[in-house]
């Protein structure tokens, strides 16, 4: 099996305009530093959808989605990460060297699937009512560009919030229950959420892929 090399993988991130990638999709106008337009995700009147140049990472402030080039490509393309990092050096005419690695077809598909539940999760987070990440993060002193920069999101007070979540379904249920996402009720059937009224830190890996979370009150 092959795979496409960290290095290759930030040489893409870096010769990448988000600006440009975002403008095939969205009719953008600039108002300061930063770039706004209709968001591509939720039917709005009211531009509430912003990129950001100088940092190349995108947010939406009505439904919470955002963050890098990479993000956006596979939520308005519908497809996994390996592909919006293909996509988008297609695009760019930079060829891809690939490596081999010692795995098989089914280790990697399962690698995916745990990436691709917990980017689900994360759209849910992010999505939900900010007001409590808000908060956080104001008695802390910090800047609410810091809640975009690092995907900040909140767990409401639900015990099935991420289950009827609309991406839930896309994944198989056990690889949340393996990432500790949901959890087996005690008596009779059925899940329910790990994390509620929490705010929510996504950990990111080297690639800029979601590999767990954190939550705290």
């Amino acid at each position: 099996m092959s795979r496409i090399p960290e290095s290759k993988i930030e040489e893409i991130q870096s010769a990448s305009d988000i600006v440009s990638t975002v403008s095939r999709y969205v009719s953008l106008k600039k108002t300061g530093k930063n770039f706004k337009g209709l968001c591509p995700f939720h039917k709005e009147k009211t531009p509430s959808f912003t990129v950001s140049a100088e940092k190349q990472i995108y947010h939406c402030f009505g439904c919470g989605k955002g963050g890098n080039v990479f993000n956006f490509i596979m939520s308005v393309e519908s497809i996994t990460y390996i592909e919006a990092i293909r996509k988008i050096a297609g695009d760019l005419g930079i060829n891809i060297p690939e490596e081999r690695q010692q795995r098989d077809d089914g280790l990697s598909s399962e690698y995916e699937m745990l990436y691709r539940a917990n980017q689900i999760a994360f759209e849910y987070f992010k999505s939900q009512n900010a007001a409590k990440s808000q908060s956080y993060l104001t008695g802390r002193k910090l800047k609410a560009e810091t809640l975009t920069s690092f995907g900040v999101g909140y767990a409401p007070r639900k015990w099935d919030g991420l289950i009827n979540s609309a991406g839930f379904k896309l994944v198989n249920k056990t690889v949340f229950e393996d990432l500790g996402l949901i959890q087996k009720r005690d008596k009779g059937t059925g899940y329910f959420d790990r994390f509620r009224d929490r705010i929510i830190f996504p950990f990111y890996n080297v690639s800029g892929r979601i590999i767990g979370f954190g939550g705290r009150r």
